[in-house]
């Protein structure tokens, strides 16, 4: 498919050192002025600390020029991630899922919009993604082939914004077992393939 090829050209961006995932939609929404007083949001919702180069491909521009026959039906999640390379044979590949909102609406019967939970909701559009790309050829004999598949949720409080995590968070928080920690929830099944249900919640590193 010629929409999968153009996704498989597309510039991702690799990192080898500390960065963060933003999510513009949720972010653009959301105004400093709406925050209390002295507390200004940084912008980040899932920091990363590689151990091995990374390479991010934000999904939602490249779903949105898809012509709309392509993806009738389809869910996208905001990112995908790989290994920049194949080191001793090890292959990862990811989709990833951020929000940022009140806590209460990660659970299910909070949230009007998301009545089934912003996590539900998160998975459902990581499953929808991935079911879209194995039913390609190329790229979804690469995910096949990945020796590690992950559906990561990044998740920002806004009670983490209300008790002052501010502008220079990123370069605040170090690397502690703690702050490293991801919890698997789950596995997920998509199509035979198993993925790795990670959530990471901020200023908790995701580390890759």
């Amino acid at each position: 498919m010629a929409i999968i090829e153009d996704l498989l050209k597309a510039k991702g961006v690799s990192y080898s050192n500390d960065f963060a995932l933003t999510d513009n939609i949720s972010c653009d929404s959301c105004k400093d002025d709406q925050l209390p007083k002295g507390i200004r949001c940084n912008r980040e919702i899932m920091n990363v600390h590689p151990l091995e180069s990374v390479t991010v491909l934000p999904l939602d521009p490249w779903f949105k020029n898809l012509p709309q026959t392509s993806k009738t039906g389809i869910k996208n999640c905001d990112y995908l991630l790989c290994d920049t390379d194949e080191i001793l044979g090890r292959k990862r590949v990811a989709l990833c899922d951020l929000t940022c909102s009140d806590s209460a609406y990660i659970e299910p019967g909070k949230s009007l919009k998301y009545p089934q939970g912003k996590r539900s909701y998160a998975i459902s559009q990581m499953i929808s993604t991935a079911k879209f790309f194995l039913d390609t050829d190329v790229l979804g004999f690469q995910i096949a082939i990945a020796t590690e598949r992950d559906m990561i949720f990044g998740v920002k409080t806004s009670d983490t914004i209300n008790n002052g995590i501010v502008e220079s968070a990123l370069a605040g928080f170090t690397k502690t077992p703690s702050q490293m920690a991801e919890t698997i929830r789950s596995e997920q099944y998509v199509d035979g393939c198993k993925f790795f249900y990670i959530e990471v919640k901020y200023p908790t590193a995701l580390a890759w």
